[in-house]
């Protein structure tokens, strides 16, 4: 089992105090795609950006980058599905 290191921004952690389930479900989500090598769980990489991607969780989308191969996560944002792109550069 890999160990995976969370490292969370300033607005991502906003997002996640008001949505502790969002968060749980991320969390889950990661360990079961980087540590079982599930793929039924929606995660697209970014288009012209390097190991970044974006995990769809209901209506909400957190983007996140790898940092390298132990799994180390920066979280860069997190919010809802209209607004996560706007603010996203």
């Amino acid at each position: 089992m890999k160990k995976i290191i969370i490292n969370l921004s300033n607005s991502a952690n906003k997002f996640f105090k008001k949505h502790s389930d969002i968060y749980n479900k991320f969390i889950n989500n990661l360990k079961s795609v980087y540590n079982n090598n599930n793929t039924n769980i929606d995660i697209k990489a970014m288009k012209n950006y390097n190991n970044i991607y974006r995990m769809r969780i209901q209506k909400y989308r957190v983007i996140y980058k790898i940092i390298n191969e132990e799994i180390i996560i920066e979280v860069i944002t997190a919010g809802n599905r209209g607004e996560i792109y706007k603010n996203f550069q």
